[in-house]
């Protein structure tokens, strides 16, 4: 079981390490070993289908929350319970992390360790596009860090709101949490809080096209979580970079930062990330005209983003098939795929995602000669683009219009 999930293992190893002595760590370890899968399962014709590493992954966390419930007090047991969770959404894997914190939010009386609970699951459910029960989450927590009086817990509410906002294409309303949950820290008070803030930031600029800006947030983001050692964080910011690069029509410096964030996501199991930046290497494919390599990519994306439930990536999957089959002028295959992806992006309610797919449209009629239906998907990106100010996609698509 140690071996098959190495490094799930050894976080939860050093997570219990804050909570049970010496004894307690060598009995635990003793009890997990008991229950290892059975090495000749491995050697079984019969079960070669077997997800052997999921089962034990399984394993590991249901023996590790029954020990715990063993050898600790109340209190303990349910921080350690949210410290777990919160590790388990680090590392996505989502669905036993919302499994424990719904159980956990159900039974705990502590006001703060709540409201914490909360906001992870909150973030959890916006990361699989849930909208509605994720901001009737968020609002719970908000009032009882109110009643706390705790700005950071006030902050976090808001970055979150923003981090809302921003996964659905409301713009202005994600810079205007952000910039509040800014203003509830006094320097210095969370970096890390700080970092998160100012990279979401550095994401709606690059939307917007205001590339200095959103370069000297990912600036001030980068230089805290170095020093923090938040890794992962950093894979974010390159992919982010990546993203910015891919905008600015710099595709073969977009595809070399993708290519650096995918060898990271993979070695550290990133798998988040790795779906995105699988994307973006598509994307950037794509639009250098090299389709085969780009389908590769897609596929790549997909399987991941289907495994961790990213509906949003999945949608736009299909946007970037859709470019491509354009490149091969297989114009009612690219049509196809488009309407798939404006579909899910509708389900999901994604303004941005229907925004670029709306654009993709535009681009696909006008090849096709379609003047019509050019003009009419043109203007309902523009108008997306006119509501967020992105000046400079707003001047591109006028352009694209006045050639109708």
């Amino acid at each position: 079981m140690k071996e098959s999930n190495k490094i799930l293992y050894d976080k939860v190893n050093n997570l219990l390490k804050k909570y049970l002595n010496t004894s307690q760590l060598q009995n635990y370890s003793n009890e997990l070993d008991a229950i290892s899968l059975p090495k000749f399962f491995n050697q079984k014709q019969e079960f070669k289908e077997v997800n052997f590493k999921d089962i034990a992954a399984r394993k590991l966390i249901d023996k590790t929350i029954s020990f715990a419930k063993e050898n600790l007090d109340t209190d303990r047991y349910q921080n350690l319970l949210y410290d777990l969770a919160s590790m388990l959404a680090e590392c996505e894997e989502m669905n036993i992390s919302e499994e424990i914190l719904t159980h956990l939010i159900n039974d705990v009386k502590a006001d703060q360790l709540k409201a914490e609970s909360l906001l992870v699951l909150a973030d959890i459910l916006i990361r699989k596009s849930f909208w509605d029960k994720s901001i009737i989450l968020i609002v719970q927590a908000r009032e009882i860090f109110g009643d706390l009086n705790d700005k950071i817990g006030l902050a976090k509410c808001e970055n979150l709101c923003g981090t809302y906002y921003g996964e659905r294409g409301e713009i202005v309303s994600a810079r205007n949490h952000f910039i509040n949950s800014l203003n509830l820290l006094n320097e210095n008070e969370d970096d890390k809080l700080a970092a998160k803030i100012e990279s979401n930031l550095a994401i709606l600029e690059i939307v917007c096209g205001n590339y200095e800006a959103s370069k000297k947030y990912f600036t001030r983001a980068i230089d805290k979580f170095e020093k923090l050692g938040e890794y992962k964080r950093i894979a974010i910011q390159r992919h982010n970079l990546g993203m910015m690069y891919l905008d600015q029509k710099n595709y073969d410096r977009a595809a070399v930062e993708f290519d650096i964030v995918i060898s990271l996501a993979i070695n550290k199991q990133y798998h988040t990330i790795l779906a995105i930046s699988y994307l973006g290497k598509a994307n950037a494919l794509a639009l250098m005209n090299k389709n085969k390599e780009a389908l590769e990519y897609c596929y790549k994306a997909m399987d991941v983003a289907i495994r961790i439930e990213d509906r949003l990536t999945i949608a736009d999957v299909y946007r970037v098939f859709g470019i491509i089959e354009r490149n091969f002028k297989h114009y009612d295959l690219a049509e196809k795929y488009l309407i798939i992806s404006l579909r899910l992006n509708d389900e999901v309610k994604n303004r941005l995602n229907t925004a670029e797919t709306s654009y993709e449209f535009g681009l696909l009629y006008n090849e096709s000669g379609n003047n019509k239906e050019k003009e009419d998907w043109l203007k309902k990106a523009l108008k997306y683009y006119e509501e967020i100010k992105a000046a400079q996609k707003v001047n591109h698509i006028t352009g694209l219009l006045a050639t109708t």
